[in-house]
């Protein structure tokens, strides 16, 4: 129960923080972690089938629509995108690869929910905020379904 709080506590810490000159500058370390949530979901889409593969399918549709969105910010900030690294997943059972997965939608959640108060792409933060907290439900969906292991 203290480790929410604490994490709620940093959230708004982060939210209601002063806003600084190029705060939603730097979109690369977000697209590495949304690029991690696209390798995995490639790749359990694969593996899992009927409603659990189709929730696969539907996470990788959204994390590859993040991953569009943060290239194009980083246009526009200047960034030069970075090529798509080669995502092999660590050995872990399905479920363990869920929960290591629902734990980046959170960092990502906690990180888009922060810079939505940037002047720049503060709009695109808050709707990639909601989509993450849509992503976060159905990965608990996908972790629900498929058999425990």
């Amino acid at each position: 129960m203290e480790q929410n709080g604490s994490l709620e506590r940093q959230v708004w810490q982060r939210v209601t923080a002063p806003i600084t000159q190029g705060a939603s500058v730097g979109v690369e370390p977000l697209l590495r972690e949304v690029l991690a949530q696209v390798g995995l979901y490639r790749q359990l889409s694969g593996r899992l089938s009927g409603s659990a593969g189709e929730l696969c399918r539907k996470l990788l549709s959204s994390y590859q629509a993040s991953e569009a969105a943060l290239r194009g910010m980083g246009i526009l900030s200047g960034e030069t995108p970075s090529s798509r690294p080669s995502t092999a997943l660590p050995r872990m059972t399905d479920g363990q690869l869920l929960a290591l997965s629902f734990q980046r939608s959170q960092q990502l959640l906690t990180e888009f929910t922060a810079r939505s108060v940037a002047p720049d792409f503060g709009t695109a933060f808050r709707r990639l905020a909601d989509g993450e907290g849509e992503n976060g439900v159905l990965i608990l969906r996908l972790l629900g379904t498929i058999p425990y292991r």
